[in-house]
C-alpha cells in the first residue's frame, strides 16, 4: 500500500497547478521543458513497471503521465489565450496610432 499511496500523491501533485491555470487563465511560468521531461521520465518508469509486472509502479506512473498531459494541454490553452489577448492589444495600439496620425 505504500507504493500505491506514494504513487497516488505523485500522480495527483499537478492537479492544484491545473486548477490554478484554469482559474488564472495563465501558465506563463510553467516550463514546457520541465513538463515534457517529466512525462518522458515517468513514461520510462511506466514501461519498466509494466514489463516487470510491478502493478503499483505502472498504475501510478500511468496516472502521473495522464495528469501531466492534462497540464500541458492546459498550458497550451492558456498560452493561446495570452497570444490572442496580446494580438488584440497590438491591434488596439495600432488603431490608436492610426487615429492619432489621421488627426
Amino acid at each position: 500500500w505504500l507504493a500505491y499511496t506514494g504513487g497516488a500523491i505523485l500522480g495527483l501533485q499537478i492537479i492544484p497547478q491545473i486548477v490554478k491555470i484554469y482559474q488564472t487563465r495563465s501558465a506563463k511560468d510553467l516550463s514546457y521543458l520541465f513538463m515534457i521531461s517529466n512525462i518522458v521520465g515517468v513514461a520510462f518508469m511506466f514501461v519498466y513497471g509494466f514489463v516487470n509486472g510491478d502493478h503499483p509502479l505502472y498504475i501510478t506512473t500511468g496516472a502521473s503521465v495522464a495528469s501531466m498531459i492534462v497540464a500541458i494541454s492546459m498550458k497550451l490553452w492558456a498560452d493561446s489565450l495570452r497570444t490572442t489577448e496580446f494580438e488584440q492589444m497590438i491591434h488596439t495600439v495600432n488603431n490608436a496610432l492610426s487615429d492619432t496620425e489621421a488627426q
